[in-house]
């Protein structure tokens, strides 16, 4: 087997682990700075390499104009001894190896890695370590075990954003399980396709036992009356604010109306408002009632998603408990983007729109982006669009003939979504 030494460590032996940084991984600001994980520009892999990395990451397939830096880059490597792990993942897959296999399956991963790995072989250079990683572990597992068939180097094993956060969670749950049972009888893009579709049906099938619950849980018949329209409603309001979000997807725009509706809709209302206008109604509360909540759940409402939104961009992951990437990777059409374009200047501009939207983005083009929401003023305007939200509901509650102990309540959930971290 062929073998590297980032420092003194040999992978594959009975050496301890050496980790990528020399900080407590726990203190993520002062860990980013040292991981030498070069995805976009091929100068950061010489400036790697100057530092004294023990080793350096590069991912061909994310780095524009690289073929021509390979010759460079693995005489420098090699004359200071740096190996080299070679990143291979769904972001930087060849368009022919996802138009042949669909999507990132364990053979499209395995595919691309031999062609990145000539790159430098080419140039005598096979001081390599391989890291084949997916955000499903069994993808991942599966691409390793293909990958250790195929070739000699050794594997650098690791998950990309699996874990307690909400995207490694859901990747676990319905959809997984039901494409682990139809892995073994098919090829794994059908199963995941498949796995997807039983997903689908079991939230259909939890959709018709909710019903079954509401019509058996004994509301006297009056009230089911009044219930009834306001369910029907809230499922109707929710499937358009979430449709509206997704089609606005990687639209990088400055239009704020859009991204204010789906918040109205997937959010204010889904969230807030529909929730209280069935519990009011339960207990027999009238149309007063019902218009007084609509007042203080629809400005609730928006400011809790503002400030999920600027959490997803500039929050504490150990807190939130997901990505400040996702958001960014996926496109997200957010009040805080919309502003932010509207605002910027030219080339500031041109920065958003090569980078929203990449699912390869990494840590640093991150933070690029935060200075440029931060300078615009667009994050300084969301925090004030959330004040004045707050203030509106908290407005409504002194106006609002609620039972004392009932507006007390109300006005703690305002004042915990104003100041919330999480």
């Amino acid at each position: 087997m062929t073998t590297t030494r980032p420092g003194s460590v040999v992978p594959g032996s009975t050496t301890p682990v050496q980790t990528m940084t020399t900080t407590r991984t726990a203190d993520i600001d002062a860990t980013f700075q040292q991981i030498a994980d070069i995805h976009f520009r091929p100068r950061y892999v010489f400036a790697a390499i100057d530092a004294g990395c023990a080793a350096v990451r590069v991912n061909p397939g994310n780095i524009k104009k690289f073929d021509d830096k390979v010759e460079d880059i693995a005489r420098a490597a090699s004359d200071a001894g740096v190996p080299i792990r070679i990143g291979v993942n769904a972001g930087s897959l060849a368009p022919r190896l996802l138009a042949g296999y669909g999507t990132a399956t364990p053979e499209a991963l395995v595919g691309s890695a031999p062609g990145e790995c000539s790159l430098f072989e080419e140039h005598g250079f096979r001081d390599i370590k391989i890291a084949v990683k997916h955000h499903d572990p069994l993808t991942d597992i599966a691409a390793n075990r293909l990958l250790a068939a195929q070739c000699d180097y050794p594997l650098h094993l690791g998950v990309t954003e699996a874990g307690p956060a909400l995207q490694g969670s859901v990747k676990s749950t319905v959809h997984r399980v039901f494409t682990r049972r139809l892995d073994t009888r098919r090829s794994p893009a059908t199963a995941e396709r498949l796995g997807a579709g039983a997903a689908i049906l079991v939230g259909d099938l939890a959709l018709v036992w909710s019903d079954e619950l509401l019509h058996t849980a004994g509301v006297p018949a009056g009230r089911f009356t009044r219930l009834l329209p306001l369910v029907h409603a809230m499922r109707t309001e929710v499937i358009h604010g979430q449709y509206l979000d997704l089609a606005a997807t990687a639209d990088v725009s400055g239009d704020v109306a859009a991204p204010l509706k789906a918040i109205r809709y997937k959010t204010a209302k889904y969230t807030v408002e529909r929730p209280l206008h069935i519990g009011a109604t339960l207990a027999g509360a009238g149309p007063r009632v019902l218009r007084t909540l609509s007042a203080y759940a629809l400005r609730l409402g928006e400011a809790f998603q503002l400030r999920d939104d600027l959490l997803g961009v500039f929050g504490d992951p150990h807190r939130t408990g997901k990505s400040r990437l996702d958001d960014l990777r996926e496109g997200k059409h957010t009040v805080l983007l919309a502003l932010a374009l509207q605002r910027a200047e030219a080339a500031q501009r041109e920065t958003l729109r090569l980078l929203i939207g990449n699912p390869a983005l990494d840590e640093e083009d991150a933070a690029r982006i935060r200075t440029i929401l931060t300078a615009t003023g667009a994050r300084a305007e969301v925090e004030r669009m959330i004040r004045a939200r707050c203030a509106q509901a908290r407005r409504v509650l002194l106006h609002a003939a609620f039972p004392t102990h009932a507006v007390q309540a109300l006005r703690r959930i305002v004042d915990a979504t104003a100041a919330r971290t999480a």
